[in-house]
């Protein structure tokens, strides 16, 4: 009796280099593509492992296929919801300090019948502290206003110890800075804040809605409690020319980012956001609050959008490195790692040849 051998079930499967340059490179893509897809390449690659020990073809398939294509769907679904998300979260924040600080130099003036100083000096003409210190009472901050001492300088050694404790209402959650801060009031000659007369909203001569008093500026953040602003000739070279200095607001999707201006905050406590390439002096005339009121609507809102194609190929290489697998499945299917399920087939005995008679 003829006896039959077993052939031992193996996987198929055998780790090679190129597996763990593979590894490397589709990690790599997705760490391109977004941090958010880190996840999904992990879920995939254990996928992968798990179709190496399933039982039949057709179920390896089904399920690699379904992890793929929801894990893929989900990812270009969800992370454009989650930038537009960040995108609109920290531009109501942004409009929303610049109102509050409005509205509490509105409040400074009713009780003390001027405007806070822009900067406050000492008895040599040194600068001493801000108006944001200023401001604190009216911010709600007492505590650190009593905290903070007025008879040395804003980086004296008490006072250098409350820079961590910036009031939110000065921190866009766009910039992120912890100690920094991007408003400040346009001063200098022709301004409110010339640091010759305490300053007061009637002196402003021009309209009160289309006059700025406060400024987003995004291209030089300030340590809160140092009194430095900005010139309005220095914000007219800034802000007329965003494509040299940049945005003050950035939103990056997947495959487009869009660039836009900044917040102004206008005598009568209108907020509007600004930008364009619009000529130096009509910014300067836009600043200005003595020399006739200019129509507002010359400076819209800066938009631009541009194609992010750093970020697109990385998608393109993140896409073709998850469906390589799946392509060497369909192409050679005899290749995908199955267990042999099952008694093996048994050979036919061969038969004796027969004697010759």
């Amino acid at each position: 009796m003829s006896q039959t051998t077993t052939p031992k079930s193996t996987s198929g499967f055998s780790f090679r280099i190129w597996h763990l340059l593979y590894l490397m490179a589709f990690l790599s893509a997705g760490l391109a593509f977004g941090t958010a897809t880190i996840f999904f390449s992990v879920i995939w690659l254990i996928a992968l492992l798990w179709v190496l020990s399933k039982k039949t073809r057709e179920a390896a398939w089904n399920s690699l296929y379904g992890v793929f294509t929801v894990g893929m769907l989900s990812s270009c679904i969800l992370l454009p919801m989650v930038s537009r998300a960040s995108f609109h979260i920290s531009q109501p924040n942004c409009r929303g300090n610049v109102r509050s600080i409005l509205a509490a130099l509105e409040d400074y003036e009713k009780e003390n019948g001027t405007l806070p100083e822009a900067c406050v000096v000492d008895s040599d003409g040194q600068p001493m502290h801000s108006w944001r210190v200023l401001l604190l009472g009216q911010l709600g901050h007492e505590d650190l206003l009593t905290r903070y001492n007025m008879n040395e300088p804003w980086d004296g050694p008490n006072n250098r110890k409350l820079a961590d404790e910036m009031p939110g209402v000065y921190r866009c959650l766009e910039h992120g800075h912890r100690s920094k801060t991007h408003y400040k009031l346009l001063t200098g000659p022709q301004s409110l804040f010339d640091g010759f007369a305490l300053p007061r909203s009637v002196n402003v001569t021009d309209e009160h809605s289309t006059t700025p008093l406060l400024v987003e500026d995004w291209k030089n953040p300030i340590n809160w409690m140092k009194p430095d602003d900005i010139s309005i000739k220095e914000a007219a070279q800034q802000f007329s020319n965003f494509e040299e200095h940049g945005s003050a607001h950035q939103s990056h999707g997947i495959f487009m980012d869009r660039y836009s201006g900044s917040h102004f905050g206008m005598y009568d406590g209108y907020v509007q956001k600004l930008g364009g390439n619009s000529n130096r002096n009509d910014w300067e005339r836009l600043f200005r609050v003595r020399d006739g009121s200019i129509n507002r609507s010359e400076f819209q809102d800066y938009g631009e959008s541009r194609y992010n194609y750093g970020r697109i190929f990385a998608v393109a290489c993140y896409l073709l490195l998850g469906v390589l697998p799946l392509v060497l499945i369909l192409k050679k299917p005899r290749g995908l790692p199955c267990r042999q399920i099952g008694p093996p087939k048994e050979l036919p005995e061969k038969q004796p040849p027969r004697a010759s008679e």
